[in-house]
């Protein structure tokens, strides 16, 4: 199931980039199963303790974004594969985002890009 899902995520993201003062690839990850939270990410993901991190809706995050067809399908796609999706955005002037929720088998799993934003 965790390489159906990743599959699904690779498929879903492939030629897709992030768009900021730098354009991002997407990187796909299944993790272990556990509770969709800052710390469980914040571990899950190696972020350092110290990095300010607030959470947003895929919504939020993807804003205009949306309104393009490869986003639309891609959070379409998200929505459908993943439950109780929330963005985590760890750092300020260069953001890396998680985008994170739960597969069928309770996995977290989701999408991580970066950004830069000045």
């Amino acid at each position: 199931m965790a390489d159906d899902t990743f599959a699904v995520l690779t498929r879903a993201v492939q030629g897709l980039l992030y768009p900021s003062e730098t354009d991002a690839p997407f990187e796909p990850f299944v993790w272990e199963a556990g509770a969709n939270t800052m710390a469980s990410v914040r571990r899950l993901s190696d972020e350092a303790a110290a990095e300010p991190c607030r959470t947003e809706t895929l919504d939020d995050f993807l804003g205009d974004l949306a309104e393009e067809k490869e986003f639309a399908q891609l959070a379409a796609l998200l929505k459908k594969t993943l439950t109780g999706i929330k963005v985590y955005r760890f750092g300020t002037v260069s953001p890396t985002y998680y985008v994170v929720g739960a597969d069928a088998g309770g996995r977290l799993a989701g999408l991580k890009t970066h950004a830069v934003e000045t």
